[in-house]
């Protein structure tokens, strides 16, 4: 099968890492695979990152330059490129991508697919685009979420549920032996993310600072439009001292190695790779109870829910933590091989492919469109 996978990639993040490592498991398993990046004009160099990630693992890109807002010319090239791409299908990630690829694509036959990864509304535009997706999300074959709750808000919000398809993300990643903590050294805590309100980073924070347990830093690895405001809590909490705010980081198997406790105060979430990558690496999680993350956590020793937005039950969970962390360790450290096992790349591509077929075969060419 010749496919493409269309995404406008943003600072890598869970969508882009579920492209770069489905798409290539995917042509492991024989496919003919390509990626089409729409770079936006305003922060080229997220795709040009990409494009180099996509290359180093075989995979054929293409490029098209496009404007912030809607970008006219852009959308005639597009329609010249997905011409000459002959795909037998268009696998669209985000909702960008899927509204410049469906005003583009008229007149082109392939069936399109789009990964649901979730919802953000960090600027007005996004938000817009957001309720925009929703909308064609009706006018395409099939619609991939990332766990179940995500499939039943999907239907809830008028996806037709013969559409919705439910796959869980992929985690890859080369885990490093675990780097042991000073004998009377603190908890080293992970926040793992984009720095956006609907990450709950704040939430965290304020328990930090209220919790009885003085003994746990707190390490931030990311980037997003709420860096500046949260520093600035941190000093107002007089959290300086304890808090480490890195910036993007590619090493993520050097962070986890050297984490104790990777925490996930979220508002809301698909099913985040973070979460993924925490427990494929032997590395307990606190995390709001949001999403697709009970699915993942529920009954597991490796993990605790909380709620999302109660500091107070945040920072009650931090007192705990020291007594409560060993087992939760033994219990990550033995359900890592699962996790890698279960949400690998290669199974990914094979439960990907059967939405593929059972699109193309329940939906004739004049119902896709």
């Amino acid at each position: 099968m010749r496919m493409t996978h269309i995404i406008a990639p943003g600072p890598l993040a869970g969508a882009e890492k579920v492209v770069l490592s489905g798409a290539a498991a995917q042509r492991a398993r024989g496919h003919d695979v390509g990626v089409l990046l729409l770079q936006e004009t305003r922060c080229p160099e997220h795709a040009a990152r990409f494009a180099e990630l996509a290359r180093a693992r075989g995979l054929p890109v293409s490029m098209l330059s496009v404007a912030a807002r809607l970008d006219l010319r852009a959308l005639g090239a597009l329609h010249d490129m997905l011409g000459a791409m002959r795909a037998d299908l268009l696998h669209v990630h985000g909702y960008k991508a899927l509204c410049y690829t469906l005003t583009a694509g008229i007149g082109i036959t392939a069936p399109i697919v789009a990964s649901h990864h979730g919802d953000t509304d960090h600027n007005p535009l996004v938000t817009a685009y957001s309720m925009l997706g929703r909308w064609l999300y009706s006018r395409i074959a099939c619609v991939i979420a990332v766990s179940t709750v995500s499939a039943a808000a999907l239907v809830r919000g008028g996806v037709a549920k013969a559409r919705v398809r439910t796959v869980p993300n992929p985690v890859e990643l080369q885990v490093r032996p675990r780097i042991e903590p000073a004998a009377d050294g603190p908890v080293r805590a992970l926040f793992l993310g984009r720095l956006s309100r609907e990450k709950g980073l704040d939430v965290f924070l304020r328990a930090l600072a209220s919790s009885a347990q003085s003994n746990i830093t707190l390490s931030v690895a990311g980037d997003g439009p709420m860096r500046d405001p949260w520093q600035a809590l941190c000093a107002e909490l007089g959290l300086q001292s304890r808090v480490r705010f890195l910036g993007h980081c590619a090493d993520i198997p050097g962070l986890l190695a050297g984490t104790d406790l990777v925490v996930m105060p979220s508002w809301r979430e698909g099913l985040p790779v973070a979460l993924l990558e925490a427990l494929a690496s032997g590395v307990p999680v606190f995390a709001s109870g949001v999403g697709g993350i009970p699915e993942v956590l529920q009954g597991s020793a490796a993990g605790r829910l909380l709620p999302a937005g109660d500091p107070d039950a945040w920072a009650k969970a931090l007192s705990e933590l020291p007594s409560a962390l060993p087992s939760m360790q033994r219990a990550a450290l033995q359900r890592a091989p699962d996790v890698r096992a279960t949400y690998s790349p290669l199974r990914w591509a094979e439960d990907v492919t059967r939405c593929y077929q059972q699109a193309v075969s329940e939906y004739g060419l004049d119902s896709i469109r």
